[in-house]
């Protein structure tokens, strides 16, 4: 009613004008009694009903009732807007990734549709910051260290490549030629960059840190799921004692990696050249269906009884019974899989005792560790943890 009733106003004002006199460019009413002038009746309805077209200052007076929205109110579609800058549009999640609402204002009303984007770049680059994102985006200046320039420290959004040691940390009885890390894959990266990887890679006694002579190279052999790998090679035989592949920091394009960090903040890879089965990792996988617990060997062993029989698992102070998963006598094994159909959370303590052998005839000593003793991440999904020792 308030809209209507502003439109008539307007509808008047812009009828009076009609018999205005003109002069200096200046519109002004006759000095006569204007009421009797100009005698009108007028109504919305009627001029609607009659197709009757309006004046544009009505036309003008009715659009200026319509509410705008901006970014910030999450249009839909089909709204009033104000123009924003050339190349700027609307997202709120994210200005990069994913599937979204987008919306961009066009002649005064918001057109808004699900666009999916993936900007699949191993360079930072900032497209804005939601919920006004560019269509340009701007990419991170890289340093030929392989770092980004100082002013380009905001810039987080890049894609992150995963990296693997080679061997893995907890490993025992390696005896490979050489050690590696390897790049999954990804976007093409520069040769470069995986230059820059190899001279932030060594191999250290454990647990002094001492470095030891290696020569590092960019693999030129890499497989189908990898973007790029370095090797590590000792420049002479590692005695029988403990090592560790180390990665001083990772550069801006590798992910963190899901390895053990030394005291000095290092990413590392333990192992040992000799024989000395370890509980390596604990797994646990929850939920309401599953209640499976793994525990990963430091190297293959063998066992004539069931390893159920020899392992106990607390939670909350009381004893949780377990059984064996694909179990075969005297075969080697470096997974050890158990059922725990009471247990839904990860257990407070494990032990293993006697019984296992190593492939390389040494005896598994037996092994105790409490939930406390192991650093815990959810890289293997929902409802499930793996435990570090």
């Amino acid at each position: 009613m308030v809209k209507q009733e502003i439109a008539i106003v307007s509808l008047s004002i812009g009828l009076f004008c009609g018999a205005c006199e003109k002069g200096d460019g200046v519109q002004s009413l006759p000095d006569a009694n204007r009421d009797t002038d100009v005698g009108i009746t007028f109504s919305i309805d009627a001029a609607v009903a009659a197709d009757a077209p309006l004046s544009v200052d009505a036309a003008a007076s009715v659009d200026m009732t319509l509410d705008k929205l901006t970014c910030q109110d999450r249009p839909t579609g089909g709204e009033s807007c104000d123009p924003l800058p050339d190349g700027v549009f609307c997202r709120h999640d994210s200005c990069t990734g994913g599937c979204e609402n987008e919306c961009r204002c066009k002649e005064g009303t918001w057109s808004c549709a699900v666009v999916c984007r993936d900007y699949f770049s191993p360079i930072p680059i900032d497209c804005g910051t939601p919920p006004l994102c560019r269509d340009a985006c701007q990419a991170a200046t890289v340093l030929p260290d392989g770092g980004l320039a100082p002013g380009d420290a905001n810039y987080t959004i890049g894609y992150e490549y995963q990296i693997q040691f080679t061997p893995a940390d907890m490993t025992t009885l390696w005896g490979g030629p050489k050690l590696r890390v390897a790049v999954s894959a990804g976007p093409s990266l520069d040769k470069t960059w995986l230059q820059d990887l190899a001279t932030r890679m060594s191999i250290r006694t454990w647990p002094e840190l001492e470095e030891v002579s290696t020569s590092n190279t960019v693999d030129a052999t890499i497989s189908s799921s990898e973007v790029g790998a370095v090797s590590i090679v000792p420049s002479g035989n590692l005695a029988d004692r403990w090592y560790a592949l180390r990665l001083s920091a990772p550069p801006f394009w590798v992910a963190t990696p899901t390895t053990h960090v030394a005291p000095d903040g290092s990413y590392v890879a333990r192992f040992r050249i000799g024989s000395e089965p370890k509980i390596a990792s604990v797994t646990f996988a929850g939920g309401t269906s599953k209640h499976r617990l793994y525990l990963a060997i430091s190297e293959p062993v063998t066992s004539k009884q069931s390893p159920a029989a020899i392992l106990q698992v607390q939670y909350a102070g009381a004893q949780v019974t377990c059984t064996d998963v694909g179990f075969v006598a005297n075969q080697p094994m470096q997974m050890l899989s158990f059922d725990c159909p009471s247990l839904s959370v990860f257990p407070d303590q494990i032990a293993i005792g006697v019984g296992l052998v190593s492939t390389a005839g040494a005896a598994f000593a037996p092994q105790t560790l409490a939930k406390t003793d192991l650093s815990l991440n959810e890289s293997c999904g929902a409802s499930c943890q793996v435990g570090v020792p």
